[in-house]
């Protein structure tokens, strides 16, 4: 149901979201700097195998939310 709507949204949110992403990968609002190590960085170390796929499942929503919403 209202599927052009719904595909409109879709496009429009992906062209905001990577717009967003990619200039904020590249200007940086604030100067870096580097964080401290705390006894919880050495506890939990560096495992990338499944919290990886964890946090890019999270842009597979940027194309589904708009298929989720009900217009009244």
């Amino acid at each position: 149901m209202l599927w052009r709507e719904k595909l409109c949204l879709t496009v429009a949110l992906n062209i905001l979201f990577w717009s967003a992403l990619f200039f904020l990968s590249r200007h940086a609002l604030f100067r870096p700097h580097p964080l401290p190590m705390t006894w919880l960085d050495d506890w939990a170390g560096f495992r990338p195998y499944p919290w990886a796929w964890i946090y890019e499942s999270n842009f597979l929503l940027v194309g589904v939310l708009p298929w989720l919403i009900n217009f009244p």
